[in-house]
């Protein structure tokens, strides 16, 4: 894996692709998505749960826009936002789970009710 370039390059094409340029998007979801991944799988036991979480950190990133350079770097804007997504997805399914378990407790013939 090469290493990413500097920050500045990722500022670059932050300020590119918030002028509408989808290709400053896909370099920096080329540089970024490897790690975010990643740090996703290190929250969510699901692969697609996993790519969910990226694909949202991405898209905040694209229709947001608010990110803050002065904040911080573009990667780890996106480290925050894959985690904070990551996270929303393991309580969701966890949510799902007692509400399964719940309704299949309810019901008299031991079967799940459709949530």
């Amino acid at each position: 894996m090469s290493e990413p370039l500097p920050d500045s390059s990722d500022r670059d094409l932050y300020a590119r692709m918030r002028a509408g340029d989808e290709r400053a998007l896909s370099e920096l979801y080329d540089r970024h998505a490897e790690r975010m991944y990643s740090l996703a799988r290190s929250v969510c036991s699901d692969p697609a749960d996993a790519e969910e979480a990226v694909a949202d950190a991405f898209l905040r990133l694209w229709r947001a826009g608010d990110y803050d350079p002065e904040r911080g770097t573009v990667g780890a804007f996106l480290a925050v936002v894959t985690r904070s997504r990551a996270l929303d997805r393991v309580r969701a399914r966890k949510r799902r789970g007692r509400a399964e378990e719940k309704g299949a407790a309810q019901d008299p013939q031991g079967f799940a009710v459709e949530v």
